[in-house]
């Protein structure tokens, strides 16, 4: 299921480190926010390094207006909209009233904590460190990709300015709501490597080892380690506190 994996950290941060499950998805929204920043950061790096060819393939593949037209003019969506205002204007005047009943309670308790976890970022003691641990992690990511291009011989002589256009078209895929990118994460790379003249089944191979090396084999490999090691780490650090 897309982005179920967020559901799962919250429970796991919940359960190990004894943080509300509310609080916890709080930090992970803003975890994806900083991700997301840092994305535009790198599309934009991108962009300037490669103006020519980003420039030319979003002119031919994305016609905004034409995209907006058919959003608005969407009777599903148009009246989902207005429902939706309704309702948050139902819930503005009623707000004491329904804080009153124990599901009003309820669900003001797990706002609260949710807006707690987001605002925790206020709260980081190194801001230098966290800045320097974003920017590292999202190196890795490129140095990752770049590693694939010089192992594989139809993109090894890409230089870096291509594997940083494949790496963000990559990402994009990857955000994508789909089962950990597959399918669009393939698609992506390979629009991004036609780019630079690799052919349909070249890109196809790049993309599909990539995937399956970084996405699949190091997230369920290292994953499943983890799940193992938790609870027996947990329980260690439990006894300790305990003898303290």
């Amino acid at each position: 299921m897309p982005r179920s994996g967020e559901i799962i950290r919250s429970v796991m941060i919940s359960r190990y480190e004894d943080v509300e499950v509310e609080k916890a998805m709080g930090t992970i929204v803003t975890d994806r926010i900083i991700d997301v920043l840092s994305l535009l950061i790198v599309i934009g790096l991108a962009f300037i390094l490669s103006f020519g060819k980003m420039n030319t393939y979003f002119k031919e593949n994305m016609d905004l207006d034409n995209t907006l037209g058919r959003i608005v003019s969407f009777p599903a969506l148009s009246a989902l909209a207005v429902l939706g205002l309704v309702a948050l204007h139902l819930i503005y005047r009623n707000w004491d009233k329904l804080l009153a009943t124990m599901l009003g309670q309820k669900i003001y308790k797990i706002v609260s904590g949710f807006a707690d976890g987001i605002k925790s970022i206020k709260d980081v003691e190194n801001v230098s460190m966290f800045i320097f641990h974003s920017v590292m992690i999202w190196t890795m990511y490129y140095v990752m990709t770049y590693l694939c291009f010089l192992a594989f011989s139809p993109t090894a002589d890409l230089g870096l300015v291509a594997g940083l256009t494949v790496f963000v078209f990559g990402s994009l895929g990857i955000v994508f709501p789909s089962p950990g990118g597959m399918g669009s994460y393939h698609y992506l790379v390979g629009e991004a490597l036609g780019f630079y003249n690799i052919s349909g089944a070249d890109a196809f191979s790049f993309a599909m080892i990539v995937f399956i090396s970084i996405n699949l084999f190091c997230n369920i490999f290292f994953g499943l380690i983890f799940v193992i090691l938790l609870p027996i780490i947990s329980k260690k650090n439990t006894l300790n506190i305990a003898r303290n």
